[in-house]
């Protein structure tokens, strides 16, 4: 009985994920790898889905039993907090230019750090850019609320 259940929030987050709702995926995916800890799909599909949503503690611990993922996660969880340390010293420093510079560059374009990249451009007033970067945002992850909220902001000031 238990198999079925996991295996049904396992089908419903394959379904959200393959619609783009990463926010519900992996809320799924969690559900099932809670109800069946040895569900290595629902494990896997729960890492990826941090991983893309940049909460890269939860992917690398979701991700334990895959080494070259986990591996990806926790270099790439590395960089974001080197890169948010940074960005909280510009960001006293109002160096905005440099917080933009060092945000694009980031290697890999989580919804997290899209998010902050539209919050960036709306700071300093280029809402079209931000509204951009918020439907990019919502376009990886479409249960993002806070990119949701932040564009229809961004597109009443446009």
């Amino acid at each position: 009985m238990i198999n079925s259940i996991d295996a049904m929030y396992y089908r419903r987050a394959l379904a959200s994920a393959a619609s783009r709702n990463l926010t519900e995926a992996a809320a799924l995916a969690g559900k099932a790898a809670q109800i069946n800890p040895e569900n290595a799909n629902a494990r896997r599909l729960l890492g990826i889905c941090l991983y893309e949503m940049g909460r890269y503690n939860g992917a690398a611990t979701a991700l334990q039993g895959f080494p070259g993922l986990r591996y990806a996660a926790m270099v790439e969880r590395m960089r974001s907090r080197e890169i948010f340390t940074l960005a909280r010293k510009l960001v006293k420093t109002k160096k905005w230019r440099r917080l933009d510079v060092l945000l694009r560059g980031a290697r890999h374009q989580s919804t997290r750090i899209l998010v902050f990249r539209g919050c960036l451009a709306a700071a300093v007033k280029q809402y079209k850019d931000a509204a951009a970067l918020f439907a990019l945002a919502l376009e990886k992850d479409r249960g993002n609320r806070a990119a949701g909220a932040y564009l229809t902001e961004a597109a009443r000031r446009i």
